[in-house]
């Protein structure tokens, strides 16, 4: 399975220069197991044509705790890159969310057998 991702072209032909990237895993009208937990940012200095990975965040870049991820834990974030680099197009590519990144949601959480608590399947994640 594809890794979900979304690019951003900078606009114009001429690279730009970026030493940060600001993230927000805040979502509307979804499950919050679904927020984004740990990402990679690519850029690509040649019109998107290839990329190059520049920043890994850390697993827990976007923290939740049982019972569930909340919005002070999922607004934005500023994340500095080791050295500013030029770029045309910035690429964010999940590497997990709420529910694949974190263990404690996975499972049952409780003794209900009418309320399935484990995120993978409350959620529809394999």
């Amino acid at each position: 399975m594809a890794q979900p991702q979304v690019t951003v072209d900078l606009a114009g032909d001429a690279p730009v220069t970026i030493d940060r990237v600001q993230v927000s895993a805040l979502l509307f009208n979804q499950s919050r197991f679904t927020a984004l937990r740990q990402f990679r940012i690519d850029v690509s200095s040649d019109g998107g044509l290839t990329y190059r990975t520049v920043l890994t965040s850390p697993p827990d870049a976007f923290p939740g705790f049982n019972p569930r991820p909340v919005a002070p834990e999922l607004i934005l974030r500023e994340f500095r890159l080791s050295a500013p680099v030029e770029a045309t197009h910035v690429r964010l590519v999940v590497l997990n969310n709420q529910c694949t990144g974190n263990p404690a949601f996975q499972g049952e959480q409780d003794a209900d057998p009418l309320n399935t608590t484990d995120c993978r399947v409350g959620a529809g994640i394999p």
